[in-house]
């Protein structure tokens, strides 16, 4: 399933309008290696819209950046003013105990450099596993600071866990945080760690979308909004609304981004 530039742009009410971020997300974004299903592109270009719509602002930010794939597409649609943080151990595989990717900081440099819209200085890249990290304890890690969020490191229960945990305090109220590899059978720990993390801690992220290998999650504020935009409006195949956890989600499949016929 596909949808060209100008339908997503009909169906937000004239996003995406940054040029950069759509010729990345119907091009460039294949040419960097990595792992996402295209569809999950044109789901950043809807959060986009509904954060602009509802004045959300805030930067981005991805644990397990690899060679930048995903995080280039997020920081792409934020305002040059934003905060970036692209977190990763990179060459520092010892500490990568699962064996879920194998980042490299020049790489991911080199990406930047060619297909993102944001210098490379503007970015704390942080070489560190995310275990260690807490909220203030790093100068570019500032609760509220981000309205896209990625996880995407180690793929342990206790990684998922404690990057959730991190997660709900940098998120902005009404961002989001994107879970990679969710009903990944090779990466069961995901699973492991966000059911501990609804049912173990403050719970303050809710999911309300599956598609293109990832949940999005955000605080139950906003829960609503973004439920009944993607259960009612935006086109996922195989559509499906239910309650999972105490929470309704929609799962289905995302259509890939392509240019206008």
């Amino acid at each position: 399933m596909n949808i060209t530039v100008a339908q997503l742009k009909e169906l937000l009410g004239g996003q995406p309008d940054s040029d950069p971020a759509i010729e990345y997300a119907v091009t460039g974004n294949t040419e960097i290696q990595g792992w996402i299903e295209p569809g999950i592109l044109p789901i950043v270009f809807a959060l986009d819209a509904i954060h602009k719509k509802l004045s959300i602002t805030g930067g981005a930010m991805e644990i397990g950046v690899h060679h930048g794939r995903f995080f280039i597409a997020l920081a792409n649609v934020c305002d040059s003013t934003a905060e970036f943080v692209a977190i990763d151990v990179f060459e520092d595989q010892h500490k990568n105990i699962d064996g879920s990717g194998k980042g490299n900081e020049q790489e991911f440099r080199a990406s930047i450099e060619k297909y993102c819209d944001k210098p490379v200085e503007s970015i704390s890249i942080i070489k560190a596993d995310s275990l260690g990290l807490r909220a203030g304890a790093h100068s570019a890690l500032n609760p509220g600071m981000f309205r896209l969020i990625s996880i995407d490191g180690g793929h342990t229960a206790a990684h998922t866990f404690n990057d959730l945990v991190l997660a709900e305090q940098l998120v902005a109220d009404g961002g989001v945080v994107f879970v990679d590899d969710i009903l990944h059978p090779d990466w069961m720990g995901v699973m492991e760690g966000l059911i501990k993390y609804r049912l173990f801690s403050a719970g303050v992220l809710v999911p309300f979308l599956v598609t293109a290998n990832k949940m999005v999650l955000a605080k139950a504020t906003h829960h609503g909004t973004y439920m009944e935009f993607f259960a009612k409006k935006f086109p996922l195949a195989r559509k499906k609304s239910y309650k999972w956890m105490g929470e309704y989600l929609t799962v289905g499949y995302a259509p890939t981004l392509i240019p206008d016929e």
